[in-house]
């Protein structure tokens, strides 16, 4: 089978545009048929020279197809603007993106993954979705390349290996800020519906310990399918139950279509989710406006360079307000710049060994927002937030 690999160079001058991702103003990762990247010479996985020979090429395993494309579109319109600003500050000598299509599932995944390692000969692959991640973990450690995840919030993702590392709160962390904030609205009944995959399975587990020990009640969990498309008589179950609020754990055109359903059907509870609501089809539908999700907290006045350049820089680029996702890919790009730059400054070679190894020797980044530091098990605590949407935007309505 013919594999599709999509190539973004430099600040994308190539000209075929990238299909099925539907999202407005963003630069597209763009297409090439050629098996063998430019990033072969010289700056394999594991056994690089530390010579001035190298060439930086990244991976990026993210959906460019299928219904979760609109993700991909977002999570590369961010990368691409983070190479951008790395090659314009000359923090390294013309940093590439190679992309494949995971379509946000693992065996697609598995198979981009090693088109990136095995033929690209990449170091360092960002990764989305648990499901994804969690595929890719056993692979990253056994090849010794870095994987950053910015998009999978399973609590599994803490758990795949030193190569794994999340830029990402995990779901566990953001629960713990929900709940209180549920218990204090007196929403104390709850259904919870979730995806029969590592991020459902995970986000309901955390919510079940959690939230009977703070006198809740959670009246029924609903598992579905992740491909599932309809959901009628689902919504019709939890209009019987009577929940004063339904966490939803899915994502994409999951969340779309199940609210609107749940709405249709007469489910008038609040509805809850973690930070895959952040998603712009549904922060602007009618059915999801007072709907609320938990997300890192971003300080877009931080006064650091990172900060101010890259409010600018979307700003100017796409026109529209990122997103958390978007901050998080940002920052894994600027992340591996900081690392490969300080293998090139202490003379060390070019391999996804040494780049784990100046992650932890720097230990601190200035990222979007401030700073962050990377904890044992591979994961990042930051400030979690409560959101709203109201308006078709998000506000914060408690930290």
């Amino acid at each position: 089978m013919m594999k599709r690999v999509w190539k973004f160079i430099g600040v994308c001058t190539l000209g075929l545009t990238l299909a099925g991702c539907g999202t407005s103003g963003g630069s597209q990762a763009t297409s090439g048929n050629t098996s063998q990247s430019s990033s072969q010479q010289g700056n394999g996985n594991g056994n690089s020279s530390s010579g001035g020979n190298v060439q930086y090429v990244i991976g990026a395993d993210f959906p460019l197809s299928g219904p979760n494309a609109t993700y991909g579109n977002m999570f590369s319109e961010a990368a691409n603007l983070a190479v951008q600003d790395v090659n314009q500050n000359h923090i390294l000598p013309n940093l590439k993106i190679d992309y494949v299509d995971s379509q946000a599932l693992p065996q697609p995944a598995v198979i981009g993954f090693h088109q990136l390692v095995d033929t690209d000969h990449v170091p360092f692959v960002l990764s989305a979705f648990s499901g994804v991640t969690k595929a890719l973990g056993p692979l990253a450690q056994r090849d010794q390349v870095v994987q950053m995840n910015g998009g999978g919030v399973s609590p599994d993702l803490a758990q795949l290996g030193a190569y794994s590392l999340n830029d990402i709160p995990l779901v566990n962390d953001e629960v713990k800020v929900l709940l209180p904030y549920l218990k204090k609205q007196g929403l104390m009944k709850m259904d919870v519906i979730y995806t029969d995959d590592p991020l459902g399975h995970g986000a309901y587990g955390v919510i079940s310990k959690s939230w009977s020990a703070m006198g809740g009640t959670i009246v029924k969990g609903y598992q579905i399918s992740p491909t599932a498309s309809t959901f009628d008589s689902l919504a019709v179950q939890v209009a019987n139950d009577h929940p004063d609020v339904v966490y939803v754990a899915s994502y994409g055109n999951q969340d779309i279509t199940l609210i609107k359903q749940l709405r249709n059907h007469g489910v008038n509870a609040k509805v809850a989710s973690y930070s895959g609501l952040d998603f712009p089809q549904v922060i602007s539908l009618p059915q999801a406006q007072g709907a609320i999700f938990t997300s890192e907290e971003v300080n877009y006045s931080d006064q650091n360079q990172v900060t101010q350049q890259f409010v600018t820089d979307f700003k100017n680029k796409y026109h529209t307000q990122p997103n958390y996702f978007q901050v998080n890919y940002y920052n894994a790009v600027l992340i591996y710049a900081d690392a490969a730059k300080y293998l090139k400054d202490h003379n060390m070679a070019y391999s996804g060994q040494n780049i784990l190894k100046a992650i932890h020797d720097i230990k601190t980044f200035d990222i979007v927002g401030g700073k962050v530091t990377f904890r044992a098990d591979g994961t990042v605590s930051m400030p979690i937030q409560v959101n709203e949407i109201k308006g078709n935007k998000v506000v914060t309505v408690a930290k």
